[in-house]
């Protein structure tokens, strides 16, 4: 009986530490993405776990688009491979990593050009096609790139 007990004791612990993974960070954000493709500067929820990010973007309050950034990036519930979103909305020049990386505030690049700053990182990459600058700091991420007219800022709101 004892051995049961145990057995289901374990069981829960094992179920809420296997939930407890996945919990989302959420905040509130003010995004700014200007591409050739997309053009949005308001605020949006932003969730964040293990597995990907998802944004709720918001605009004079209403809810405009969801895009969810994981394996796959979806908009709106229609899905493709990261590579072809990336290639499609951003540059055939960047990793189809790209996208979670910035949303979730991670080096780039494989950490290319890559310094240490006192409350986060600032990473300057040049090449032919590429000349970007991405800050990441507390509550605060700054990515643009001169040569394909990209720019997304995301900026924490607090209160």
């Amino acid at each position: 009986m004892r051995l049961i007990h145990l057995f289901i004791a374990g069981g829960i612990v094992l179920f809420s530490l296997g939930c407890a993974a996945r919990v989302a960070r959420s905040s509130s954000v003010m995004i700014v993405w200007k591409s050739p493709q997309i053009r949005y500067g308001d605020t949006a929820f932003m969730s964040r776990t293990e597995r990907g990010v998802t944004l709720q973007l918001y605009q004079a309050g209403q809810g405009v688009m969801k895009l969810s950034v994981g394996k796959r990036i979806c908009i709106d519930g229609k899905c493709m491979a990261a590579s072809q979103f990336v290639k499609k909305f951003l540059s055939p020049h960047y990793p189809p990593t790209i996208v979670r990386n910035i949303l979730l505030g991670r080096p780039i690049f494989g950490g290319q050009g890559l310094e240490r700053t006192r409350k986060g990182f600032l990473q300057r990459i040049e090449g032919d096609h590429l000349d970007i600058i991405y800050r990441v700091s507390q509550g605060s991420i700054y990515f643009k790139d001169r040569k394909n007219g990209i720019l997304i800022t995301i900026k924490e709101l607090h209160g």
